[in-house]
Protein backbone atom coordinates (compact mmCIF):
# COMPACT_ATOMS: atom_id res chain seq x y z
CA UNK A 1 0.00 0.00 0.00
CA UNK A 2 1.37 3.40 -0.76
CA UNK A 3 1.11 6.35 1.18
CA UNK A 4 0.21 9.70 0.07
CA UNK A 5 2.22 12.65 0.84
CA UNK A 6 0.48 15.84 2.50
CA UNK A 7 -0.15 18.05 -0.52
CA UNK A 8 2.39 21.31 -0.46
CA UNK A 9 1.38 24.25 0.99
CA UNK A 10 1.38 27.23 -1.32
CA UNK A 11 3.27 30.23 -0.94
CA UNK A 12 0.37 32.55 0.46
CA UNK A 13 -0.60 28.94 3.04
CA UNK A 14 2.60 28.95 3.84
CA UNK A 15 2.91 32.83 4.84
CA UNK A 16 -0.27 32.49 6.83
CA UNK A 17 1.35 29.34 8.91
CA UNK A 18 4.43 31.42 9.51
CA UNK A 19 2.20 34.65 10.92
CA UNK A 20 -0.14 32.31 12.96
CA UNK A 21 3.35 30.90 14.37
CA UNK A 22 4.55 34.08 15.33
CA UNK A 23 1.35 35.35 16.72
CA UNK A 24 1.11 32.58 19.04
CA UNK A 25 4.68 33.26 19.57
CA UNK A 26 4.07 36.19 20.72
CA UNK A 27 0.98 35.25 23.24
CA UNK A 28 2.85 33.15 24.89
CA UNK A 29 6.12 35.35 25.53
CA UNK A 30 4.08 38.08 26.26
CA UNK A 31 2.03 36.45 29.30
CA UNK A 32 5.31 35.17 30.63
CA UNK A 33 7.40 38.39 30.23
CA UNK A 34 5.28 40.98 29.61
CA UNK A 35 5.58 43.38 26.51
CA UNK A 36 8.27 45.23 27.41
CA UNK A 37 10.38 42.71 28.10
CA UNK A 38 9.08 41.29 24.27
CA UNK A 39 12.08 41.22 21.93
CA UNK A 40 11.83 39.87 18.20
CA UNK A 41 14.32 37.88 18.34
CA UNK A 42 12.69 35.79 21.22
CA UNK A 43 9.69 35.68 19.11
CA UNK A 44 11.31 34.32 15.97
CA UNK A 45 13.34 31.54 18.16
CA UNK A 46 10.36 31.01 19.91
CA UNK A 47 8.07 30.30 16.53
CA UNK A 48 11.32 28.59 14.44
CA UNK A 49 11.95 31.33 12.42
CA UNK A 50 14.25 34.18 11.05
CA UNK A 51 14.13 37.77 11.64
CA UNK A 52 13.51 37.75 7.70
CA UNK A 53 10.73 35.68 8.36
CA UNK A 54 9.33 38.22 10.85
CA UNK A 55 10.25 40.89 8.62
CA UNK A 56 8.06 39.50 5.66
CA UNK A 57 4.88 39.47 7.67
CA UNK A 58 5.13 42.20 10.12
CA UNK A 59 6.45 45.93 9.59
CA UNK A 60 7.29 46.22 13.65
CA UNK A 61 6.26 45.08 16.97
CA UNK A 62 3.52 47.18 16.90
CA UNK A 63 2.26 45.63 14.13
CA UNK A 64 2.45 42.29 15.66
CA UNK A 65 0.81 43.05 18.80
CA UNK A 66 -2.25 44.40 16.59
CA UNK A 67 -2.39 41.04 15.09
CA UNK A 68 -2.31 39.54 18.23
CA UNK A 69 -5.96 42.21 19.13
CA UNK A 70 -7.28 41.68 15.98
CA UNK A 71 -6.76 37.65 16.03
CA UNK A 72 -9.08 37.34 19.08
CA UNK A 73 -11.51 40.32 18.45
CA UNK A 74 -12.15 38.48 15.28
CA UNK A 75 -13.15 35.35 17.38
CA UNK A 76 -15.09 37.01 20.16
CA UNK A 77 -17.20 38.80 17.31
CA UNK A 78 -18.03 35.42 15.83
CA UNK A 79 -18.93 34.32 18.58
CA UNK A 80 -21.06 37.30 19.99
CA UNK A 81 -22.98 37.05 16.72
CA UNK A 82 -23.50 33.38 16.74
CA UNK A 83 -24.17 33.34 20.61
CA UNK A 84 -26.44 36.54 20.26
CA UNK A 85 -28.67 35.61 17.11
CA UNK A 86 -31.65 34.78 18.02
CA UNK A 87 -32.42 37.30 20.49
CA UNK A 88 -35.44 38.87 18.14
CA UNK A 89 -37.78 35.92 19.35
CA UNK A 90 -36.60 36.03 22.92
CA UNK A 91 -38.35 36.90 25.58
CA UNK A 92 -36.20 40.26 27.28
CA UNK A 93 -35.52 37.94 30.83
CA UNK A 94 -34.22 35.21 28.32
CA UNK A 95 -32.41 37.98 25.89
CA UNK A 96 -31.01 39.10 29.38
CA UNK A 97 -29.72 35.95 30.60
CA UNK A 98 -27.95 35.08 27.00
CA UNK A 99 -25.93 38.36 27.02
CA UNK A 100 -25.21 37.43 30.82
CA UNK A 101 -24.14 33.69 29.34
CA UNK A 102 -22.07 35.07 26.56
CA UNK A 103 -20.27 37.45 29.23
CA UNK A 104 -19.73 34.42 31.59
CA UNK A 105 -18.55 32.12 29.47
CA UNK A 106 -16.09 35.07 27.86
CA UNK A 107 -14.90 35.68 31.19
CA UNK A 108 -13.59 31.87 31.82
CA UNK A 109 -10.85 32.66 28.81
CA UNK A 110 -8.49 34.22 31.70
CA UNK A 111 -5.59 33.80 29.02
CA UNK A 112 -7.08 36.51 26.52
CA UNK A 113 -8.18 38.53 29.60
CA UNK A 114 -4.52 38.92 30.67
CA UNK A 115 -2.92 39.48 27.21
CA UNK A 116 -6.05 42.32 27.05
CA UNK A 117 -4.25 44.00 30.64
CA UNK A 118 -0.58 43.64 29.07
CA UNK A 119 -2.35 45.74 25.73
CA UNK A 120 -3.92 48.17 27.31
CA UNK A 121 -0.69 48.84 29.58
CA UNK A 122 1.27 49.05 26.27
CA UNK A 123 -1.69 51.62 24.79
CA UNK A 124 -0.91 53.59 28.15
CA UNK A 125 2.71 53.70 27.16
CA UNK A 126 2.43 54.77 23.47
CA UNK A 127 -0.31 56.87 22.18
CA UNK A 128 -0.03 55.77 18.88
CA UNK A 129 -0.60 52.28 19.79
CA UNK A 130 -3.59 53.05 22.42
CA UNK A 131 -5.28 54.82 18.90
CA UNK A 132 -4.17 51.76 16.56
CA UNK A 133 -5.30 49.22 19.76
CA UNK A 134 -8.59 50.98 20.18
CA UNK A 135 -9.66 51.31 16.06
CA UNK A 136 -8.65 47.15 16.23
CA UNK A 137 -11.19 46.36 19.30
CA UNK A 138 -13.98 48.67 18.49
CA UNK A 139 -15.87 46.55 15.65
CA UNK A 140 -16.77 43.87 18.35
CA UNK A 141 -17.89 46.76 21.42
CA UNK A 142 -19.94 48.65 18.00
CA UNK A 143 -21.53 44.88 17.55
CA UNK A 144 -22.10 44.22 21.22
CA UNK A 145 -23.62 48.55 21.06
CA UNK A 146 -26.01 47.55 18.06
CA UNK A 147 -27.42 44.42 19.88
CA UNK A 148 -27.99 46.26 23.04
CA UNK A 149 -29.86 49.21 21.04
CA UNK A 150 -32.07 46.35 19.03
CA UNK A 151 -33.33 44.74 22.45
CA UNK A 152 -33.90 48.30 23.97
CA UNK A 153 -35.99 49.49 21.50
CA UNK A 154 -37.76 46.16 21.09
CA UNK A 155 -38.87 46.04 24.86
CA UNK A 156 -39.03 50.00 25.16
CA UNK A 157 -36.51 50.11 27.44
CA UNK A 158 -34.40 53.60 28.70
CA UNK A 159 -31.04 52.38 29.14
CA UNK A 160 -29.31 54.31 32.05
CA UNK A 161 -26.53 55.06 29.58
CA UNK A 162 -25.88 54.58 26.02
CA UNK A 163 -25.30 51.33 24.32
CA UNK A 164 -21.83 51.91 23.72
CA UNK A 165 -21.22 52.67 27.38
CA UNK A 166 -23.13 49.87 28.40
CA UNK A 167 -20.89 48.00 26.12
CA UNK A 168 -17.67 48.73 27.32
CA UNK A 169 -18.55 49.09 30.55
CA UNK A 170 -19.33 45.26 30.43
CA UNK A 171 -16.51 44.51 28.45
CA UNK A 172 -14.10 46.25 31.32
CA UNK A 173 -16.20 43.92 33.93
CA UNK A 174 -15.49 41.31 31.76
CA UNK A 175 -11.87 42.27 31.76
CA UNK A 176 -12.55 42.19 35.80
CA UNK A 177 -14.30 38.94 36.20
CA UNK A 178 -11.41 37.09 34.11
CA UNK A 179 -8.88 38.00 36.10
CA UNK A 180 -10.86 37.60 39.69
CA UNK A 181 -9.04 34.85 41.64
CA UNK A 182 -11.48 31.72 41.05
CA UNK A 183 -10.04 30.50 45.20
CA UNK A 184 -10.79 33.72 46.82
CA UNK A 185 -14.72 33.54 48.54
CA UNK A 186 -17.30 35.33 46.06
CA UNK A 187 -21.21 34.95 47.09
CA UNK A 188 -21.92 35.51 43.61
CA UNK A 189 -21.57 33.27 40.39
CA UNK A 190 -20.12 35.65 37.27
CA UNK A 191 -23.34 35.41 35.43
CA UNK A 192 -25.35 36.87 38.28
CA UNK A 193 -22.95 39.46 38.17
CA UNK A 194 -22.98 40.40 34.65
CA UNK A 195 -27.14 40.17 34.82
CA UNK A 196 -27.35 42.62 37.82
CA UNK A 197 -25.18 44.81 35.79
CA UNK A 198 -27.00 44.49 32.85
CA UNK A 199 -30.15 45.40 34.73
CA UNK A 200 -29.12 48.00 36.22
CA UNK A 201 -28.00 49.82 33.01
CA UNK A 202 -30.79 48.66 31.07
CA UNK A 203 -33.43 49.09 33.22
CA UNK A 204 -32.53 52.22 35.92
CA UNK A 205 -34.20 52.36 39.37
CA UNK A 206 -37.11 54.56 37.38
CA UNK A 207 -38.31 50.89 35.93
CA UNK A 208 -38.10 49.26 38.90
CA UNK A 209 -35.44 47.06 37.62
CA UNK A 210 -35.43 43.31 39.85
CA UNK A 211 -31.95 42.40 41.69
CA UNK A 212 -32.69 38.84 40.55
CA UNK A 213 -35.24 39.03 37.09
CA UNK A 214 -34.96 35.18 37.68
CA UNK A 215 -36.50 35.34 40.69
CA UNK A 216 -38.85 37.67 40.58
CA UNK A 217 -41.15 37.55 37.85
CA UNK A 218 -40.46 38.48 33.64
CA UNK A 219 -39.48 42.12 32.90
CA UNK A 220 -41.46 43.69 30.61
Amino acid sequence: MTTQSAPRLTRPEQQSQTRERLIEAAEALILNQSIPGLSLRAVCAQAGFSQGAFYSNFADKDELLLAVVNRHASKERDSLQQSLAGLEGNSLQQSLDAIAGWLSGMSRRREWARLSVELKLQAIRDEDFAARLSAAWSPIIDEFAAIIRRLAARHGLTPALPPEVVAATLAVLWNTISLHDERSACAHSANEVFLAVLCGMLMPASHGAPTDPGRQGEPR
